[in-house]
């Protein structure tokens, strides 16, 4: 149950990683890092819809 939303974490920091270290151009970077960005977000919509009443 837990378990994709710590993967979305793992993916965020990822991409994080991605654009701190690779360089990537930064239109490219721009996008991994709003991606980056979003995944908390939906760790926490998934986690929360899974509880017992979550919507």
């Amino acid at each position: 149950m837990r378990l994709p939303a710590a993967l979305l974490l793992v993916l965020g920091a990822g991409l994080d990683l991605l654009v701190v270290y690779a360089w990537p151009p930064t239109a490219l970077g721009w996008l991994l890092a709003l991606a980056a960005a979003a995944t908390p977000p939906l760790a926490a919509r998934w986690a929360v819809r899974r509880l017992p009443g979550g919507h």
